[in-house]
Parts: structure tokens; C-alpha cells; sequence
């Protein structure tokens, strides 16, 4: 009986030890991840703003408040920003142009292409159309020709355009571009000029609240 007991005994502290650590393996491997860092946020002024203003300007050319954006078309946060500016152009159609400029990524094998493929449509006063379609056919993009989506943007002469991509005029005015991104302090896509404020990094809100400051600042002024 004793002999029993004492197995019994045993079976019942390895039950028990098997249960304790699977209790602390299941909360080891099933407990929820730590909350997510807020994304970083790189804000500074910048006095000589306005020498960096010079691009593909999309809204009004009296706007009170100019948002300059460093971008890359095969950029996935850049695609979602243009989504942003888009909705707060809408929302100040009078007060806020964006201008546009190239910085391509090295590591984006489609982007200097698009980059051009946008400069080639600016020729024929088809910039935001091009703009948007690249964006929109992103996860195309090498896949589908220029053409198309010149097609798609409304470029009227599609020879021309042609022409225009098998030149070399447009790289200049992508290397002006990154050249005044790397004189910036731009390290990634997209950065931004809001007037005066550069911001990089800005999770949702914080460009809208920005632009709204910079709104509101020159309706008082």
C-alpha cells in the first residue's frame, strides 16, 4: 500500500510539474506582443525653405502653405501619403499646393523609370495625372508599359512622350532633386516641407495637424 501511495505521490508531482510548464510555455508563446513603438518623428525648421521649392507644383501658385515632398513612386508609405495630401488639398483647395520632387531609393529597381516616366508627362501638363496612376498601378509597376499609363493619364501625344523616355533630358532635373533632398537632410521617403517645418516619419495626424497650424497661422498673419 505504501509502495502505491507513494506512486501515486510521484504521478501526481509530475502532473503537476507538466502542468506548471506548459502554463508558462502558453504564456510565453500566446501572450500579446508589447505595443508598438510610436513611429519617430523628425521635426526641425528650416530658414531657406523656400530655395527647395522648386518641382512639380500641383494646386495654386498664391497658395498660403506649400507642402514640398521628397518621394519615391515604388515607395509603399509614399503611396499612402499621396492618399493624405490628396484629402487635405481637397480639404484646402485654395490654401495648400504640393510640389513634388523626385528621390528615388536605390534599392527600388522601378523608380528612376517612373520618376522620368512622370517628368516625360509634366512635358505635356500631365504631371498629377501621372502621379496618380503610379501610384495607383504601384504594384505594377515594371510590369505594365509607361505607355499605358500615359494612356491612362490622359498624355495627349504619346509619340512624343516615347521620345522623351528614350532621352536623357529628364535625368537632370531627377538629379536636381536628390540633390536637394541629400542637402535637405533627407534620409528616407517620404520627407516633407510643410512652409518652413520639415518633417519626416509623421504617423497619421501628425501632417494633417501641421498643415492645419500652417493654415490657420496664415489666415491670422
Amino acid at each position: 500500500m505504501k509502495a502505491i501511495l507513494s506512486n501515486l505521490g510521484a504521478g501526481v508531482m509530475v502532473l503537476c510539474a507538466v502542468t506548471v510548464t506548459g502554463l508558462v510555455v502558453r504564456r510565453e508563446v500566446f501572450s500579446p506582443p508589447p505595443a508598438a513603438a510610436a513611429a519617430e518623428v523628425e521635426s526641425r525648421t528650416v530658414p531657406d525653405w523656400r530655395s527647395y521649392t522648386e518641382g512639380q507644383r500641383i494646386g495654386p501658385a498664391d497658395a498660403s502653405v506649400t507642402i514640398v515632398e521628397f518621394s519615391d513612386f515604388e515607395c509603399p508609405f509614399c503611396r499612402v501619403t499621396a492618399d493624405r495630401l490628396r484629402a487635405i488639398r481637397a480639404r484646402y483647395p485654395r490654401d495648400v499646393a504640393l510640389v513634388y520632387r523626385h528621390y528615388p531609393l536605390s534599392y527600388h529597381k522601378n523608380a528612376v523609370p517612373a520618376a522620368k516616366a512622370s517628368i516625360c508627362a509634366a512635358r505635356q501638363g500631365r504631371f498629377e495625372g501621372y502621379h496618380d496612376a503610379l501610384f495607383a498601378q504601384q504594384d505594377s509597376l515594371g510590369l505594365i508599359p509607361w505607355t499605358r499609363l500615359a494612356r491612362i493619364a490622359g498624355v495627349p501625344n504619346e509619340a512624343e512622350f516615347e521620345a522623351c523616355m528614350q532621352s536623357s533630358a529628364p535625368d537632370a532635373e531627377i538629379e536636381r532633386d536628390l540633390q536637394a533632398g541629400t542637402r535637405l537632410g533627407v534620409r528616407g521617403t517620404p520627407a516633407m516641407l510643410v512652409n518652413e517645418r520639415f518633417i519626416s516619419g509623421a504617423p497619421p495626424g501628425v501632417l494633417e495637424d501641421l498643415v492645419e497650424r500652417a493654415v490657420r497661422g496664415a489666415a491670422i498673419e
